[in-house]
């Protein structure tokens, strides 16, 4: 039996049943035992792969984006380059070779990085050893100038509540105890209604609702920054627009495995709702984009072209990996499909390349 276990088993038997958002916080995010603050998961050692670790064609044409949206901007002099949940820093690694050409453009980004877990921090300044990068611990610690943000596979991983509705009564899905001391979920009755609206649409009999204050929290916070000063957030994640089912999940090992089981030894991540997104940042008197698949996007930032360069120079064994590449992140049965791409501008920008604005 591990640490969590007890300390979650105590939490419980102290104060009763647990939300969702309590139960991640503790797994994910204890100071000695949590997900993320004791291993590094990215990578084919660790519990899921992401785009970057899979080629640094990824980062390359994030890296062309941010150069173009850069320019959007009327080319600042200075301007903060913000990533949320830098992983490893492969992705940010991956930008800064790509765009050592434009030399104007790295010269004016105070580059800063997003990110809790001590761990992979170590292995970010490892591996960013010749960026200059700066750590902040809160958003509101970022200076008072342009800013372009971006993130992937970040939002995911921030905690969630879920409700159902039943019966025209609310209940909310938490953690307790059953007769054997194990976890199980079980529904809690709750007063009707949410701080918000956008979350108020899903109020349909029997669904089930996921809604995150820490994510709105810190899209608010990004939002207020990109209307006060100009600029604009990146969102790569897997998720869909106003899901009304349970997306909750836990992967040991880049396999599924149950929620509840090991706390600390598996990651618990869920779909971001982009519905929710889109309307709060509208809220927040900003404009997002349209929402597009990874596929759509990085077709259209040119990755067939990339990889047929590539090809040219690559022998029979390397081709075949770029094809399975290629499948891998464009595919609808892979992460092409299933991963989603939003951009949010401060509206008196221009629209930016490849999106579409409301």
């Amino acid at each position: 039996m591990n640490h969590l276990t007890n300390i979650i088993r105590s939490a419980i038997k102290e104060t009763g049943p647990l939300t969702i958002k309590e139960y991640m916080e503790i797994c994910l995010y204890h100071e000695k035992y949590g997900y993320y603050m004791t291993k590094n998961p990215v990578g084919r050692q660790g519990d899921f792969i992401t785009s970057p670790e899979i080629s640094p064609v990824f980062g390359e044409l994030i890296g062309v984006w941010l150069v173009h949206t850069w320019k959007t901007l009327g080319e600042p002099s200075k301007f903060s380059l913000v990533e949320l949940g830098p992983g490893n820093g492969t992705l940010l690694k991956d930008i800064w070779t790509a765009t050592a050409k434009w030399s104007k453009f790295q010269k004016a980004a105070d580059v800063y990085l997003f990110e809790r877990s001590t761990v992979l921090q170590k292995t970010q300044r490892q591996n960013l050893k010749k960026i200059n990068v700066k750590w902040i611990e809160r958003l509101e610690e970022l200076p008072d100038k342009k800013m372009i943000c971006f993130s992937n596979e970040f939002f995911d991983a921030l905690p969630i509540r879920q409700f159902t509705f039943k019966n025209q009564k609310l209940f909310e899905k938490k953690i307790s105890l059953n007769r054997e001391n194990e976890f199980k979920f079980e529904l809690v009755k709750v007063q009707k209604g949410f701080n918000t609206k956008p979350e108020e649409k899903k109020l349909i009999e029997r669904a089930i609702i996921e809604c995150s204050d820490t994510q709105i929290f810190i899209l608010k916070t990004l939002c207020e920054k990109i209307k006060k000063l100009q600029g604009c957030i990146l969102i790569i994640d897997y998720g869909g627009e106003y899901g009304t089912v349970d997306t909750l999940q836990g992967v040991h090992k880049n396999k599924y495995c149950d929620v509840l089981s090991n706390p600390g030894e598996v990651d618990i991540t869920s779909q971001v709702d982009f519905g929710i997104i889109t309307d709060h940042s509208t809220s927040f008197g900003v404009q997002p984009s349209k929402l597009i698949n990874q596929s759509d996007f990085l077709r259209k930032m040119g990755i067939l072209d990339r990889f047929a360069k590539l090809k040219k120079s690559s022998d029979e064994k390397l081709s075949q990996n770029h094809h399975a590449i290629l499948h891998r992140l464009l595919s609808y049965d892979q992460m092409g499909s299933l991963f989603k791409v939003l951009a949010i501008k401060s509206s008196d920008l221009i629209d930016i390349y490849p999106f579409s604005f409301k």
